[in-house]
């Protein structure tokens, strides 16, 4: 009998426990209730298909049935984290404006206000997935998987090297000009976790750089940062390329420009959104 009821409490266990890792992120648009749930490309040997985007309607009898996705591509910042703008003002990223002087970090590490020559996307509205990297002294920037941030393997080394924040592990080291010695020091990441925000900022300075959250990133996504810093150069000293998509939207200029990059640059050079490059997250969310 002891057996009986021990087996039958570890399948409900079991059971929970199956369920709790398939619920997603819970978010609402537009009124309705909605789950993202990230699989691996490819991974079929669920029993049941699990859709990357669910919808709840009160009319199907498991509440839950696929539907799209409703964010745009993600290669962004979230319009909720802090920039710090010249003299030494923070605002959200959602209230940059093209010619504010951003903190900046320079090829040196030193920390620089540098001019915001344009936006290469900025969609207040729009909904995407971001990372949420957090390190250990409770730091935390929210990028997208394909955005390039610069990191190391050793603490307090003095050359960082890019990466795409989907690369990134825990225990690897960022970089944060809060509470240093020196212009930037390093930090390490103790938890990585995906979320759903509003908004897709991408700003471009002056120096290809800029501080979010008080952590040191990338203005480019997609590809090695001295490569987007080289390609984006005319853009960065001529804004105007990008017409009327300087203060909202997403320019057909940048996207052709990465269309050709994903054709011509070898693999290591690029990251491909269609694999689950980030192995170190708290699974317990998914």
């Amino acid at each position: 009998m002891k057996f009986i009821v021990l087996g039958s409490l570890c399948f409900i266990l079991i059971q929970w426990i199956s369920e709790a890792q398939a619920i997603g992120i819970r978010f609402s648009h537009n009124g309705v209730e909605m789950e993202y749930n990230r699989r691996n490309p490819g991974d079929r040997s669920e029993r049941e298909y699990v859709c990357e985007c669910k919808c709840y309607s009160k009319v199907l009898k498991d509440g839950w049935d696929c539907c799209d996705c409703p964010w745009t591509e993600s290669v962004c910042f979230p319009g909720d984290v802090m920039v710090t703008v010249e003299p030494d003002n923070q605002i959200k990223m959602s209230e940059l404006k093209p010619k504010d002087r951003v903190l900046a970090v320079t090829k040196g590490g030193k920390k620089v206000y540098s001019e915001v020559r344009t936006f290469l996307k900025r969609l207040q509205e729009d909904l995407a997935v971001y990372l949420d990297v957090i390190t250990v002294d409770g730091q935390m920037i929210s990028l997208s998987e394909s955005h390039v941030i610069f990191s190391s393997s050793i603490s307090n080394s003095s050359s960082f090297t890019s990466t795409f924040a989907g690369r990134l592990n825990i225990g690897d080291y960022i970089y944060t000009t809060d509470n240093c010695h020196t212009d930037i020091c390093s930090t390490q990441v103790k938890h990585i976790q995906r979320t759903v925000r509003q908004g897709a900022y991408v700003p471009l300075t002056e120096e290809g750089t800029i501080v979010v959250n008080n952590i040191m990133a990338s203005c480019y996504s997609s590809v090695d940062h001295n490569l987007g810093h080289l390609a984006l150069t005319p853009i960065r000293w001529y804004p105007g390329l990008l017409g009327n998509y300087q203060g909202e939207g997403y320019s057909p200029f940048v996207k052709a420009l990465k269309m050709i990059g994903h054709l011509i640059l070898p693999e290591v050079m690029q990251y491909d959104m269609t694999l689950n490059h980030v192995t170190s997250f708290d699974k317990s969310e998914f």
